[in-house]
């Protein structure tokens, strides 16, 4: 079952969303401060399919070629913006431009999912900047770390942390990344 499946065929009843696979029926208690699950969630992924589309990712490109567009779209399209976490993640990269690594690294997973490429969040820290996300992607069989954040570098693209089969030196994980679309206390599932 994809996000996108989850997300339009599951049933929202006050503040629980309940879907259910082939052979289990699933309850989460999935909400915004407010209760607004549906209408944010729907708009988190129409927000990454728009996002998605506007990278030019095509059916018929390989998956190396839609990391590759993904990661660039997001850089080009993205500025770096020191110290303004709202906990939106993606949300604000998607609608307004600008974001910490966790919405570059979130963007990046939710266009994956849309593209039907298997990625990973991780959380973690780096030598001299403290807490960090980013992600691990698979293509072609192997797994690949990237950075996009980091491969943000302005008016260029810092290739060190494009597709490396080793997590880099000054990178340590912590935590595998739980995403979700709303708050930080909400855990997203990921059904395989």
């Amino acid at each position: 079952m994809t996000d996108d499946e989850i997300t339009y065929n599951a049933t929202y009843n006050n503040k629980f969303v309940h879907y259910k696979t082939s052979d289990l029926i699933y309850c989460l208690r999935l909400y915004d401060k407010e209760g607004n699950l549906a209408k944010q969630r729907v708009n988190y992924w129409a927000l990454a399919k728009q996002a998605t589309r506007k990278s030019k990712v095509k059916n018929s490109d390989s998956d190396r070629e839609a990391v590759r567009k993904i990661a660039y779209w997001i850089c080009k399209h993205t500025k770096y913006a020191s110290g303004q976490y709202d906990n939106a993640e993606a949300g604000t990269l998607f609608s307004k431009g600008r974001g910490v690594c966790r919405d570059y690294s979130d963007a990046f997973w939710a266009m994956c999912k849309v593209s039907g490429i298997q990625c990973e969040y991780y959380a973690g820290t780096v030598t001299g900047g403290g807490r960090h996300g980013w992600n691990r992607v698979k293509i072609e069989g192997k797994w690949y770390w990237i950075d996009v954040t980091w491969m943000d570098c302005g008016k260029s693209i810092d290739k060190n942390y494009y597709l490396k089969h080793k997590l880099w030196k000054n990178h340590k994980i912590t935590e595998l990344g739980q995403k979700n679309a709303l708050i930080a206390n909400v855990h997203y599932v990921e059904l395989r």
